[in-house]
């Protein structure tokens, strides 16, 4: 399933995104209205049938504002119609007043909670995937969508009076779990990328993770780098393998998207590259990869890079200095700021001027 890190379908006005804003609002107003359903059930009587109608098309329509703001679940492409027929269902069942269908319907009801259980597990095991990958916003979504259609077959089920109390109060975890979801996946946003600082991210493309790196992050040549096996492009028709795991991509002033594919799922995220400083053209030349590498070593020193961009010296320092303190300080610089990527020599070598420079002015 495609999975991006940035928002679509949204409408920018004065730079302040509407569409994503009034999505959340819906989304999160729709969550609550069915964990609401979920935790008041064991206190209330027997819902009637317009009020399960209402409950079920707040969860469907919460389940279908979760694929279009998260852009993606992790779970393969062929899921989501398997994800969208089993909230379907729950609605027909509500919904239906054929007589011939009334044993049928009746029975799907009372063994309800078969389905129920394993959508909530699934659920449970997503969050504590989350939590465990520091509140990964991709296996969020992925367990909010679990926990909708475990909710959708919860709210029809009419089971016989064994277990009744044991699914109210799984039914009532797992509605806690929901919104706490939702409000950490949805509501909070991540941090904007500055144009001119390397931007790093984490895609989620089918069942693989890959890290990403876009240098120097700025209008024009970029090089993008990824740690996995993955075509990347700006067009997600146009995509190219890359060579040694660096990708030469042009990329527009402003804001941006790059697209990842293994063959058979999809992933993106967005950038921003500003409008100031453009990239060296020398990026998607023969000596690119040095360049970018010098240029990440500058940023460690004096992070974004503004005025007239240059390529750092790919010189390579004296085989002694390797070993030195300078050469310790700099990798653990380095693999603190850009775990996916190994040091280099052009880097460190980037790195020590730009130190020595710094220090001249002190």
């Amino acid at each position: 399933m495609t999975v991006a890190s940035g928002q679509h379908g949204h409408l920018d006005v004065g730079g302040f995104s509407l569409g994503p804003l009034w999505l959340r609002v819906l989304l999160l107003g729709a969550v609550l209205s069915t964990a609401a359903f979920a935790m008041l059930r064991g206190f209330l009587g027997e819902p009637n049938r317009r009020t399960t109608t209402a409950v079920l098309t707040a969860t469907f329509g919460a389940a279908a504002l979760e694929l279009l703001l998260s852009g993606g679940l992790a779970v393969p492409e062929q899921t989501v119609p398997l994800l969208l027929a089993a909230l379907a269902v729950p609605l027909y069942l509500a919904l239906s007043q054929d007589p011939a269908r009334a044993t049928m319907v009746a029975r799907a009801r009372r063994y309800a909670l078969w389905l129920f259980w394993p959508a909530a597990f699934l659920a449970a095991v997503r969050f504590g995937q989350a939590w465990l990958n520091g509140w990964e916003p991709v296996l969020l979504h992925t367990g909010v969508v679990f926990g909708l259609v475990a909710v959708a077959w919860f709210t029809v089920a009419k089971p016989r009076k064994r277990g009744v109390m044991t699914s109210r109060v799984g039914a009532g975890l797992l509605a806690v779990g929901l919104v706490g979801a939702v409000g950490q996946a949805v509501v909070t946003r991540p941090a904007e990328p500055t144009p001119g600082l390397a931007s790093t991210t984490t895609v989620t493309v089918g069942t693989r993770q890959a890290n990403v790196i876009v240098v120097p992050n700025l209008p024009g040549w970029n090089l993008v780098h990824v740690d996995t096996s993955l075509e990347i492009g700006a067009d997600p028709s146009n995509l190219a393998s890359p060579t040694n795991g660096w990708l030469p991509v042009q990329l527009p002033p402003g804001r941006a998207e790059l697209w990842l594919s293994d063959g058979r799922d999809t992933g993106s995220f967005a950038t921003n590259t500003g409008t100031g400083a453009t990239a060296l053209r020398d990026l998607a030349g023969p000596n690119g990869q040095q360049c970018a590498n010098a240029l990440l070593g500058r940023m460690l020193v004096k992070g974004a890079l503004t005025g007239a961009i240059e390529c750092p010296s790919a010189a390579s320092p004296p085989a002694n200095l390797t070993t030195s303190d300078s050469f310790q300080r700099y990798e653990a610089a380095h693999r603190a700021a850009y775990p996916s990527l190994a040091p280099s020599m052009a880097g460190f070598q980037s790195w020590l001027s730009a130190r020595e420079s710094a220090q001249s002015l002190t």
